[in-house]
């Protein structure tokens, strides 16, 4: 079964996805309590954006990645409306990102408050992503 993918689709989603991160982790919605719960301070965050192009980067092809694979999960449950993509996105999530990321919150010791902040911005993301792909075929 050769999946369809939409390449437009595919990349339309991963700077959706981006676009959402940049918006969660500002100022504007949840930056100063991600900042507060990974003890970071504004000085900290002027001194990381230095060379930030590579991180960023490297984030875009992970968000390529992501919608690629969606997709292919998307055209093989038959999701082709906004609700059945988002629902797709949020299987994927529920069933493969909270279960990894939990680990990393048991075993790295890292506060639920950035768990619940960064597993909310994973969910709103896939499920974007999803919708995106769904409807776009």
């Amino acid at each position: 079964m050769e999946p369809v993918i939409n390449i437009w689709a595919t990349l339309v989603a991963a700077v959706i996805s981006m676009g959402l991160g940049a918006l969660w982790y500002s100022p504007i919605l949840f930056g100063d309590l991600w900042m507060k719960t990974q003890g970071i301070t504004a000085e900290d965050m002027e001194e990381m954006s230095k060379g930030m192009v590579g991180a960023y980067l490297l984030m875009f092809i992970g968000a390529v990645v992501m919608s690629f694979v969606l997709g292919h999960m998307v055209d093989y449950t038959g999701s082709n409306s906004i609700i059945t993509g988002v629902t797709t996105g949020f299987w994927l999530w529920l069933g493969f990102v909270a279960p990894v990321t939990l680990q990393s919150k048991i075993f790295e010791d890292k506060p639920w408050t950035l768990w619940l902040l960064n597993n909310a911005c994973n969910l709103a993301g896939l499920c974007l992503m999803g919708a995106v792909l769904a409807v776009w075929v």
